[in-house]
Formats: C-alpha cells, structure tokens, sequence
C-alpha cells in the first residue's frame, strides 16, 4: 500500500455563538453543548468564529509579552488571525512584521507572563544532532513532536540564497510555523512545510524520502529586534534532554494559528479536514469532512463532504473499478460494500502513529445519514423499518420536481438513452457529474441525493443479508417515492452493481463505531 501523506485542516463554524472582542481570550466554555463531545474526543479548541478560517499552523512565543513567532505563509492574507494557547484560550493577534522573501513572520496578542521558548544558536548545530520538530498538524491543542535527525544545509530554493536546515521529519502543513527544536530543548528553526511540497513536485527524481526543511533562527533575528532590541539573550547552558521531556517544556510555547482569510465559496458548517493523498491529479480534490451535529442518540460526526471521488480511490488502491472513468473528482462507482470497507481500512492504517488506536475511518451508519440529508426523527428499529416512512422530503426540499441545480437525477439530459426521467427537469449530466457540481446542504454536504447510490454501515433488516444504500444515483428518476430523502435501497455487501454504488467515509473514535 502507498504511504499515506495525511494533512487535516480543521475549522469549527458555530451559528449564532457569542461575539467576541478582539484580544479578549475565549475558552471551551462557549462551545454549544452537543458539540463538546465530539470536540473533547479530538482535543479541539473552541475556535470561535472559524468559519472564516481558510488555513492553520503553528507558531511559538519567543517573548513572555505576546510576541510569536511563525512562516509569514501561515498568515498571509488573513483578515484576521487568532492564536489559541496550550490551555485553549484564543488570543486575536496582529502583525507586526513579515518577510515574505524568507517565509517569516512576527506577530502580536494582547497577553504578559506567557512561556517564551528559549531559543538557542542555529549555527552551532551539526549533522547527526537529533532534532525535534513541535507544532499542530491535526489542529488540535494537544500538539504533537516527532524526533528527527538534522541532516544538514541546503540552497531549498533554486531562486533564493536562503540557507534552509535539512530534516528527516515527517511534516505536515500544519506544522508550518512551529519550532524546531535542539536536544538540549533550544529552538534553532522554524519548521515550513510549504517549501517542502513545492520543492519535492520540483526534485522529486533528486531526494529522498522523508526530506522536510526548517528556517534557520538566525534568519529571524532582524524581526527579534522588536521584542529585543538590545538582543536576544544569551542561553543559559543546558543538558541533554528527553525527547518527552523537551516537548513538555516547549508545549506552553506551542501556539496553534488560525488564518481567517474569509470563507470560500458556499460551505455550511462544521469542521472540516482535509486529507491529501499521494498520487492525486494536480488539482484533484482531497477527501474533506464536515462535521455534522447530532441529534437524538446519533453523537455529533464528522462525514464526507463529497463521494469518494475516483482520483482517490485510485491514489489509494492503487485501480479505479468505475464503469465511467470520466475524470478524476467525478465519484468511484462500480463498488461494494466490501470495497469501501477497505478503502476506510487502508486510510485507517495510513494515520499517524500519535492517531492509530484512536480514530478510525468508517462508512456512515443509516441514522447518521439521515441526520446528515435532514431527516426529522425516523421510528423502527431497522433500516427497513424507516424505508419510505417519511413522505415528500427530499435532499433538496420538500417539493416536486426537483428545482434546478438540486442534485444528479436520471433527467431530460439522459432522454432517449435511458428511462424513468423526471420530466422538465436537465442537470446537463447523462451519467455521473464531478462531486461538488451542485449546491451543499446546511452541513456543508454536496451529492446527498443523486450521484451514485452510498454504502452505509448497516444491515438492511435483521436478516442480516443486505447492506444499505442511500441517497439514490445519476439513474434515479421519475418517481418521487425513489428520490425521497427516507428512501432505502438494499444490496448484498459484495455486489459492485455496473454503474451505480459508490459511498462516502466518516471519522469516527475507536471503539465508538457501529457494530
């Protein structure tokens, strides 16, 4: 199985939570009550009006008055930017300079009496020292380090003379901005994670695996003025310290950044992830989650914004099984139940050691699907028993037909070639459309109806012979009852069905998923 590159980039957009002043801390506190347990699971502050965030990464404070040090790419173009603290305080920061040329920046928060890292000589170390990287790629406040081995200088830039710090880490985009750290608990770089994806579609035929750069901190020392400028002190001389011990001390310098640049395009609520898989089309979407309220029984989740497209499952699996290879963002067809499975078995085993044993990749259950299509309350114990129930809702409204733009239906586009069309209704599509073609629900969801039928966990009834399908496909037609939002269908969980069935993943905590 390829390696699995894995990048989350987190937002939590809460509706109608209180406003906040600007540099006026907040605290998990205000987080919406059905929301606190899904954010405990993934140790998630509560990130205010995140709707607006567009990227994140990390930093670290390099003086107890507020000063903070990160790549200038974490907040470039931000409309505003805030910091949230190891203890899950959220500070609005400012600017006070940047160096687009070497990728740094020098920031601000209205805060005194914080843990400053302390900071030591770039030039002393050498090839060989262990190295240690901190910073925040899940987005979470918990952070994580992973040790590495400087492996020496290097001219990263073809077109700059700037000298970056080699590194065998592994380094997600999240980590941008973060310290890199010596074995006596000095910082002596700033991680950049942007240099790394830019150099390696560069040079790929030229590195190795697991090559990443850091900034050197001497490079930093003309934006240290403005916190020191008599210079910055001279470190104490320190031991030799644990790995454990070292991220320890370097977590309450650690800061989580978040880039409000404004949100793009239309996009509901919810966190979102996005996870970049190796093999990928250029420009092919990364699979992205929402994360969906809960109600009732069903726990806050986080699902699939779109299909598993086909650029991905072939990234992932290494084939593309669809009938209609059409593109790489048009949705995987042609598989099983028992294909998805495995599709969410290998992301599973692609997660970063600090996440396996706790957070596992899935399909859906029924109840979260209709939770996510905007099913009120269904009663019956089984799929089967909620088949159809629930009349004239679809995953558009509740009327008929379809208005345009609604979803991916068997329609005027497909006349003459196939049969049961939903009369004056055309979404320009024959067979399936790219995910993402039409409007998202509330959630921030594209291709809940139409597309291609989606695989959920569940047995159909307790026969336990069928799994269930939701949501209906691209061949899905003229009679309501069939593109209702409470409709089932049923097949068994090794049928591929030539054209129709494909699925979308969710994430779930182990030991949480149904049975």
């Amino acid at each position: 199985m390829k390696t699995l590159l894995l990048t989350l980039l987190c937002l939590l957009a809460l509706r109608g939570g209180p406003a906040f002043a600007a540099d006026s801390p907040r605290s998990a506190a205000a987080v919406p009550a059905e929301l606190r347990a899904v954010m405990a699971a993934f140790g998630l502050a509560d990130i205010g009006d995140a709707a607006t965030v567009e990227s994140s990464g990390s930093g670290f404070i390099v003086h107890p008055d507020g000063y903070i040090l990160s790549n200038n790419h974490v907040v470039d173009g931000a409309d505003k930017i805030d910091v949230v603290l190891h203890d899950g305080t959220i500070h609005r920061a400012k600017v006070l300079e940047a160096d687009a040329y070497k990728d740094l920046a020098l920031l601000k928060i209205e805060a005194k009496g914080l843990t400053a890292a302390p900071l030591g000589d770039s030039d002393k170390l050498k090839p060989g020292e262990v190295v240690i990287t901190i910073g925040f790629p899940l987005s979470t406040i918990i952070g994580s380090a992973t040790a590495s081995i400087f492996e020496g200088k290097l001219n990263a830039k073809r077109d700059e003379k700037i000298e970056m710090l080699q590194i065998d880490a592994a380094v997600n985009p999240g980590n941008s901005g973060g310290p890199l750290v010596n074995d006596r608990g000095e910082v002596i770089g700033i991680v950049v994670s942007k240099l790394n994806a830019k150099y390696f579609l560069e040079n790929a035929d030229m590195l190795p695996e697991r090559v990443n750069f850091a900034i050197p901190l001497r490079e930093a020392r003309g934006l240290l003025k403005t916190p020191y400028p008599y210079g910055v002190p001279v470190p104490k001389a320190r031991t030799e310290l644990k790995a454990k011990d070292i991220f320890q001390e370097m977590k309450p310098a650690t800061v989580l950044i978040l880039n409000h640049g404004g949100a793009r395009g239309a996009g509901g609520s919810g966190k979102r992830f996005e996870f970049a898989l190796p093999g990928l089309p250029s420009g092919a979407k990364n699979l992205e989650l929402a994360l969906v309220p809960g109600r009732g029984s069903v726990k806050p989740f986080l699902m699939g914004r779109y299909e598993v497209t086909q650029g991905q499952y072939q990234a992932l699996m290494g084939k593309n099984p669809s009938t209609y290879k059409t593109g790489a963002d048009y949705p995987v067809e042609t598989v099983s139940w028992e294909d998805a499975k495995e599709f969410c078995r290998r992301l599973t085993a692609g997660l970063p050691d600090n996440l396996k044993g706790k957070f596992v990749f899935r399909l859906p259950t029924d109840a979260e699907w209709s939770v996510a299509v905007g099913l009120p309350e269904e009663s019956g114990s089984t799929p089967k028993d909620k088949d159809c129930k629930i009349k004239d809702v679809y995953p558009w409204g509740t009327a008929w037909p379809p208005p345009s733009g609604a979803g991916n239906y068997c329609d005027e586009s497909t006349k003459g070639k196939y049969g049961s069309l939903i009369t004056g209704y055309n979404d320009g599509y024959v067979e399936t459309a790219p995910v993402g073609s039409f409007k998202p629900n509330q959630f921030g969801l594209y291709d809940l109806g139409g597309n291609v039928w989606e695989w959920c966990e569940d047995w159909y009834d307790s026969d336990r012979i069928y799994r269930v399908l939701r949501g209906g496909s691209w061949f899905s037609g003229g009679n309501p009852a069939g593109l209702s939002s409470s409709y089932r269908g049923d097949c068994l969980p090794d049928r591929r069905n030539y054209y129709r069935y494909g699925f979308r993943c969710v994430v779930g905590v182990v030991g949480s998923a149904p049975r």
